[in-house]
């Protein structure tokens, strides 16, 4: 049995989650068997209903010493291959201990320190591939740097075409499939991840009312509205209000989404390769450390524009000032977006060049390579 360690909650992006199921998903197709393991039975009923195997801790998602005790029984059976840990609050210690049980995998984005690992993967850091293989170069960490090793599900792989502009969607209200808006020049999509901490759609809805109504009321804005969202009445009542607003939960096949979207504006993280896998214009902003290094090497390389960081700076009022000028920067990009189709396609092209979707079917073959022993 080949175990991961990943939670989701409003704290831990769901990209983990989806990320880690990426891999999963390739190691049952090379006949590697997989249990997920979580803190909190939230996040593994998440799982179940999706048809996953998971066996909760009962542990919490920050202190992941402290759940060795439930942890080490499970790894100590005698079929265990190996594990994979995504989690940003793993130790040296920790990572020390089920070494010496068995093959240790993690998922690095934030690179805290010397990971004492059987294997590393990390593509959120391009910039840094030199740093990592001069840092690792004593040790036997098998390294899986930079775009190659990017873990997108199936769904985006290249051969996976967009047949229809069609959104095949589950929907707040009545409607359960529904057509692309062919009145508006423009359809934009709007996604956070499994949260929206700082309420960037609504606000940023807002920000276009007040602000940029003419690009608001041009363009029809589909939002997707993640499982731990705690602004969903506002979003609700916007797209009561206004026709040109949509609003979409429980989505299963997120590429349907990005492919017929004209242009997106996401958080960063993974989302940003899953954009570039489409092909989808796009624009980033970040609230979170792990985050930024991405969106700003996705800038720099002109694939996807970035409006800046959400995040309060040392207080209210100027977090508020932070917030507005995030906002602001992603209106004035959206609309250079809406005006340059020809810089639209030349985006679409590179982006499409960096990730091919392949990422997670190479590191399911790394890893059951380093269980048996062949690396």
């Amino acid at each position: 049995m080949f175990y991961v360690r990943v939670d989701a909650n409003p704290v831990i992006a769901s990209g983990h989650m989806m990320r880690c199921i990426a891999i999963v998903n390739q190691l049952e197709k090379i006949g590697m068997k997989s249990t997920f393991l979580t803190a909190d039975k939230e996040a593994g009923e998440w799982l179940e209903e999706r048809g996953y195997e998971n066996q909760c801790l009962l542990s919490q998602y920050n202190d992941l010493e402290g759940e060795l005790a439930q942890l080490l029984p499970i790894l100590e059976q005698s079929d265990t291959q190996g594990i994979l840990i995504d989690s940003y609050y793993v130790t040296e210690g920790y990572l020390n201990t089920l070494r010496k049980i068995t093959k240790v995998i993690y998922i690095d984005d934030v690179d805290a320190f010397l990971y004492p690992v059987h294997m590393l993967i990390q593509y959120t850091a391009p910039l840094k591939m030199k740093h990592y293989k001069k840092e690792y170069e004593k040790t036997n960490t098998k390294l899986l740097l930079g775009s190659d090793y990017i873990p997108l599900r199936e769904e985006f792989q290249k051969n996976v075409s967009y047949m229809d502009k069609t959104f095949n969607k589950n929907a707040l209200g009545t409607t359960n499939h529904m057509l692309l808006d062919k009145k508006q020049p423009m359809n934009i999509l709007l996604t956070t991840g499994g949260s929206d901490t700082y309420n960037f759609c609504g606000n940023f809805i807002e920000f276009l009312l007040e602000k940029e109504r003419h690009v608001f009321l041009n363009s029809h804005f589909h939002i997707i509205v993640g499982r731990y969202n705690t602004f969903m009445k506002q979003l609700e009542d916007l797209s009561h209000e206004y026709e040109n607003i949509s609003i979409y939960k429980n989505v299963m096949e997120m590429s349907l989404y990005m492919k017929g979207a004209d242009i997106a504006i996401s958080a960063g993280g993974t989302t940003l390769y899953e954009l570039c896998a489409c092909g989808t214009p796009a624009i980033s902003f970040t609230f979170a450390d792990n985050q930024k290094e991405g969106a700003k090497y996705l800038h720099q390389k002109e694939m996807i524009f970035y409006a800046g960081d959400l995040r309060e700076i040392d207080d209210c009022r100027e977090g508020i000032q932070q917030g507005n000028q995030v906002m602001e920067q992603a209106a004035k990009q959206l609309v250079w977006l809406q005006k340059h189709e020809n810089e639209r396609k030349q985006l679409k092209i590179k982006m499409k060049q960096l990730v091919d979707g392949y990422g997670a079917k190479r590191i399911a073959e790394e890893i059951n390579k380093l269980v048996n022993n062949v690396i």
